[in-house]
């Protein structure tokens, strides 16, 4: 593993690599203050292929963006869970949650690089980024735990499933950030709870 911070991701090759996604070059682009902000907090992780970037059980004191090649997520009790590409969030519950690390992470390509966020500086309270900022980062999480969501309600429907969905569906194109962060903990809870029950399914099997 190689790890690149500070000024080394201000340099021009590295910003190349960065801004290869669209969620970083539009940061970059409508939130020049908070992108430096970000920048000087976070890491650059560049792994190779079969590398550990997590093991199940770790604490959780990050949030991931993936920013080139591909990672595999796979739990003890279930097996494999979703192989997360460029552009894509990893470890984001984590966010809304105090709870260890539910999955072994490995590199799937042979050179994945994450951005290695620290998720204290997402918190609501925190004042190292603008409400805007994180609100938009809140949105861009918002969109895998929709997914997350509707995949489980089509392998086990339930009326909270579909009450999480509609409520993530009726999101407001204005508001507190404390209030979408509050309401995207309610959603990840729901994914807990879903997780649970099918590791529950998985050992009864």
């Amino acid at each position: 593993m190689r790890v690149l911070s500070g000024s080394e991701l201000f340099e021009e090759s590295t910003r190349l690599i960065l801004n290869a996604t669209r969620f970083l070059r539009s940061v970059e682009a409508s939130f020049p203050d908070d992108y430096v902000s970000l920048m000087a907090c976070s890491h650059l992780w560049w792994y190779e292929g079969g590398e550990a970037v997590i093991q199940e059980g770790d604490s959780s004191g990050s949030v991931f963006l993936v920013v080139s090649g591909t990672v595999s997520v796979r739990s003890s009790k279930i097996g494999e869970l979703a192989v997360i590409g460029a552009g894509e969030w990893l470890g984001d519950m984590s966010l809304f949650s105090a709870r260890t690390r539910a999955a072994d992470v490995h590199a799937e390509s042979s050179v994945a690089r994450l951005l290695m966020i620290p998720k204290n500086i997402l918190q609501p309270t925190d004042k190292t980024l603008s409400d805007q900022f994180k609100r938009y980062i809140y949105e861009s999480i918002s969109q895998g735990i929709r997914w997350k969501l509707e995949q489980a309600k089509i392998k086990h429907p339930s009326p909270e499933l579909n009450e999480s969905l509609l409520r993530l569906s009726r999101l407001p194109a204005r508001g507190g950030v404390e209030d979408f962060y509050q309401l995207l903990t309610e959603m990840a809870a729901s994914l807990e709870a879903w997780n649970s029950y099918r590791e529950s399914k998985s050992v009864a099997n």
